[in-house]
């Protein structure tokens, strides 16, 4: 489960085909947590757009996007499609996540040790879905009236000896 990413300074030079738009709310951060804003590369009509979400999703459903519990942070690939709280977006409303890696955590004893996934020459490109949730104190062309929230698609890791096959490890 990916809890916690990293966004560098060249994380938007490494994704020139995924988008060549202005990713202007992007900054370096090498401990993007939940509840941050985050950028996603989404597509509409045709055309596609980076702006800054909410990481942490929050359904169209809710009554209150910042009382709403929980806000998952990821989405398991095995059950997004068919869950009451995913299902939805994951039909319609598919993005990516630029990333330069992703951190792990292993028990030890004597505590948990982070592990910095990433691969060595290219960011990572993380699946996930968003949610537009209607703001009800915003009138309807209200450019704010939509709150868009994000999480991240994940499936079980292939880990064996301690390393993630087909990336790097620190």
């Amino acid at each position: 489960m990916c809890g916690r990413f990293v966004v560098k300074d060249n994380t938007e030079g490494l994704l020139p085909d995924l988008f060549t738009g202005d990713f202007a709310g992007m900054r370096p951060n090498f401990n993007v947590a939940p509840s941050s804003p985050v950028t996603v590369v989404r597509e509409r009509d045709g055309e596609r757009s980076a702006p800054m979400v909410h990481w942490g999703f929050v359904p169209v459903w809710a009554k209150d996007f910042k009382k709403q519990r929980p806000q998952p942070i990821n989405a398991r690939i095995e059950t997004v499609a068919s869950s009451p709280m995913f299902r939805k977006a994951f039909a319609t409303s598919r993005v990516l996540i630029p990333a330069a890696g992703y951190y792990e955590w292993t028990v030890t004893e004597t505590g948990k040790q982070p592990h910095f996934i990433y691969e060595s020459d290219a960011a990572l490109a993380m699946a996930g879905i968003v949610s537009a949730w209607p703001d009800p104190s915003k009138a309807e062309d209200d450019p704010e009236k939509w709150r868009l929230s994000t999480a991240i698609i994940t499936r079980d890791s292939h880990v064996r000896k301690g390393r993630h096959r087909g990336v790097g490890a620190r």
